[in-house]
């Protein structure tokens, strides 16, 4: 419908790069300014409404936080779009989606969700997901995604958290190395794992990778100082860089010991300098585990058990130990 000098157009049905939209309508008041004003609903399998998101502008701008994700499933789709066609830099989108049974898969870092089902928000800056439910590993789960103007960093480009109850050998299941040890840790806990990936323009391009948990329902079988029980909390944190292999990380638990340390990789072997008590743990070795720092008792017998035993996951590793204790 062409209105005095300006256009109304009213949308029955249509389709976009293999997505359904159901209504659409858009309007230009004045061929003059040339404004379009654009709204629509649209319906798709996760794949097409991902490559529609991709070859938008906004798909463009976050390219390289998008090129290893994968959506499989269905989606609805609804945005507002005001656009200058004489400015374009200036467009203002407001637009939100629906996924439901969707599978989300970021090939780079090995991750993998099912039943993916809440809503996502997106803007000419950006998109988030929050507290979508989702399965990983078997277990229920929440995932939250931030890009661009969402995230809660700035310094960052890309952010998600990843929320749910699990097992450390789930927690873990990546690192290989620490398979034997996990033994040790039976029952599970709620954990979040949070990533945040710094934003293209920034000087360092450092992704980040820290998990978090209190350790309430998951036991520690190992000799004091390390000892506890499934019902008692004991913060736990580990943060490190990704990819992991070969990267610097560090840990604490509690006020009981503090981990610096690097993982494995074709270039560089496992190395770690654990300290007990308060103080900051130093700088590792180059290769193998050191021991020191302070602590209110150490289980040296149970400890030479464990290694008489051959139960010690990592004793092999160990070159120096150098520990105060109140009580030994």
């Amino acid at each position: 419908t062409f209105i005095n000098d300006g256009m109304q157009v009213d949308v029955d049905a249509a389709e976009s790069m293999g997505n359904k939209i159901s209504q659409a309508s858009a309007t230009i008041e004045d061929f003059g300014p040339l404004v379009l004003d654009l709204g629509a609903k649209v319906e798709g399998n996760g794949a097409n409404l991902l490559g529609f998101l991709r070859a938008t502008p906004i798909g463009k701008r976050y390219q390289d936080q998008l090129k290893d994700v994968a959506i499989g499933g269905s989606g609805k789709v609804a945005f507002t779009l005001h656009l200058p066609i004489k400015q374009i830099e200036a467009l203002t989108l407001d637009g939100s989606a629906q996924l439901s049974g969707a599978k989300l898969d970021h090939n780079a870092y090995n991750l993998h969700f099912i039943d993916a089902s809440g809503p996502l928000r997106f803007s000419q800056n950006g998109f988030a997901a929050d507290q979508l439910d989702v399965g990983f590993r078997e277990r229920k789960a929440k995932l939250s995604v931030a890009i661009g103007s969402y995230v809660a960093d700035p310094k960052h480009g890309f952010e998600a958290t990843l929320r749910g109850q699990f097992p450390a050998t789930t927690v873990f299941a990546d690192v290989p190395v620490l398979i034997p040890a996990l033994a040790a840790f039976p029952g599970e806990s709620e954990w979040t794992a949070k990533v945040g990936v710094d934003a293209p323009d920034s000087a360092v391009g450092r992704s980040e990778l820290v998990l978090s948990s209190d350790l309430r329902g998951t036991a520690i079988d190992l000799p004091a100082p390390l000892a506890k029980s499934a019902a008692t909390a004991l913060p736990f944190q580990l943060a490190l860089d990704l990819p992991y292999a070969g990267q610097r990380f560090e840990a604490t638990l509690g006020d009981v010991a503090g981990v610096k340390g690097r993982l494995p990789d074709a270039s560089h072997a496992f190395a770690a300098r654990v300290d007990f008590g308060t103080q900051a743990a130093t700088e590792p070795a180059a290769i193998g585990i050191v021991v020191g720092g302070r602590t209110p008792l150490l289980d040296a017998g149970g400890w030479l058990d464990l290694v008489v035993q051959g139960n010690g996951a990592g004793a092999g590793l160990i070159n120096d130990i150098d520990v105060r204790a109140d009580d030994f």
